[in-house]
């Protein structure tokens, strides 16, 4: 996403969409000041802002997820001595052109422009944030909030991913001399805790009368009609409710009276997906994560451990999948479209990538003399790129020194082009593209610089 800033625009204290790394690159104009707090101290932060800048009247709800619901829509801006004043560490970063700031997961952060600027953000995740990722989607989840990225795909696919990568020579070598052990397991711990949370499930529901059913071949993403979350693995559904619903919902589970007419939709792909996870286990450490977060997780967890001591249940037990479906009185089908007629979240960095709507950007031709314009116009040509790092510690990126006349050259770096163009809709007939890339090109140099 681009940014263009003026003299003291600011942006509001904030954490990124689903816990994310993000990555922020000035290109050009005047600099600006960050301020970060930790990723270890957000719930410090969240208490603060909760019991001394927000008022009672503006919460809409209590506990620690009310502070949270209202700085999600990144309107909250306040002076970072009230953190300080409580004991929440607070960093400060002036960045300037061809600078680069990276927040980590939960790292809450805010800051102003110095005058007029242009910049660059875009959000990123590796192995290391999938926990993260998974105590956003439960916080998402509470909140009733429709997740920007399907989290249970996500790191379904990723598994599969890895054990594909592992099973290759190479792989296992390069994993040898680069002991990248910790992101590994960062994947596994959660995946493998999904995959005993859902089955320990699905067999309370099968004891309950309910029947299992093979999804339908629909790409499409099924959200639960409660609390939005991604239902990628499984969903239930039944005559009491119009939509289906995940599994976490012990409570309207049980109150349900559809018992026999109630049905429990799993992926074709489950079987090899428990497998995976049953491999995974077999690996040092991997159960004793798992059941530590089960002991001290959601009503959910406690609902699992429940089952998990009923002496007729065990891990990835046989559950009877009925195929085809026999349930005439539940249409699978309802469910899919669900979330396909839904709009956008508002106050979001990520495009949303499970939808009808598509965005795209155009990407614009820019010659080498307006190159050339547009680099003698930010002073700063000839930098040596650094890197602030807004977390509990830091990293150094190697430098790179990057000249004017090789910024020139690189034709294929649209960066440096006089003319920004921002994502919008793909419904813009190619007719109407033509005639607006052909005015944006007329303009002279001139005009170029007096643009910028």
């Amino acid at each position: 996403m681009l940014y263009i800033g003026m003299l003291f625009s600011m942006f509001a204290w904030h954490v990124e969409d689903h816990y994310l790394y993000s990555i922020n690159y000035h290109h050009c104009g005047a600099s600006k000041t960050w301020y970060g707090i930790p990723g270890k101290a957000a719930p410090d932060f969240e208490k603060v802002v909760r019991e001394h800048v927000y008022d009672h009247e503006i919460l809409s709800g209590e506990g620690e997820t009310a502070a949270f619901d209202i700085l999600l829509g990144k309107t909250t801006m306040f002076p970072p001595n009230i953190l300080l004043h409580h004991h929440v560490p607070v960093y400060r970063a002036i960045q300037k052109p061809g600078e680069f700031v990276i927040t980590f997961p939960r790292a809450y952060h805010s800051g102003f422009s110095h005058g007029f600027n242009c910049g660059e953000a875009v959000n990123f995740a590796v192995g290391e944030w999938f926990p993260l990722g998974a105590i956003a989607s439960q916080r998402y989840a509470l909140l009733k909030r429709i997740p920007l990225l399907p989290y249970e795909e996500l790191l379904c696919k990723e598994a599969a991913l890895l054990d594909h990568e592992f099973s290759t020579s190479s792989y296992k070598d390069l994993t040898t001399s680069t002991g990248d052990t910790h992101i590994q397991h960062c994947m596994k711990v959660p995946f493998v805790q999904l995959m005993r949370l859902q089955h320990c499930v699905r067999w309370s529901l099968m004891k309950m009368g309910a029947r299992t059913h093979y999804k339908a071949d629909i790409d499409a993403t099924v959200l639960c009609s409660i609390c939005k979350r991604d239902c990628y693995v499984a969903h239930v559904m039944c005559n009491c409710r119009v939509d289906a619903i995940c599994l976490c919902h012990e409570e309207e589970i049980r109150k349900c009276p559809c018992s026999h007419d109630r049905a429990v939709f799993v992926r074709k792909d489950i079987i090899e997906l428990e497998t995976l996870s049953k491999k995974f286990e077999e690996e040092n450490g991997i159960v004793d994560a798992v059941k530590k977060q089960m002991s001290c997780g959601s009503s959910t967890h406690s609902y699992f451990n429940r089952i998990n001591h009923n002496a007729e249940y065990f891990p990835y037990c046989k559950i009877h999948i009925d195929t085809p479906p026999e349930v005439h009185s539940i249409s699978e089908t309802r469910v899919f479209g669900y979330d396909l007629n839904k709009p956008y979240p508002d106050a979001s960095t990520i495009t949303f990538c499970f939808g009808p709507h598509e965005y795209s950007t155009q990407s614009d031709e820019c010659t080498s003399t307006n190159r050339r314009i547009f680099s003698s116009s930010c002073p700063e040509n000839g930098f040596t790129p650094q890197t602030t790092i807004i977390n509990a510690y830091a990293s150094s990126a190697p430098d790179q020194t990057c000249s004017s006349e090789k910024l020139a050259a690189e034709d294929a770096d649209d960066s440096d082009c006089e003319v920004f163009r921002v994502k919008r809709r793909s419904g813009i007939t190619p007719e109407r593209r033509h005639t607006e890339d052909s005015t944006i090109t007329t303009f002279t140099g001139n005009q170029v610089l007096k643009r910028l």
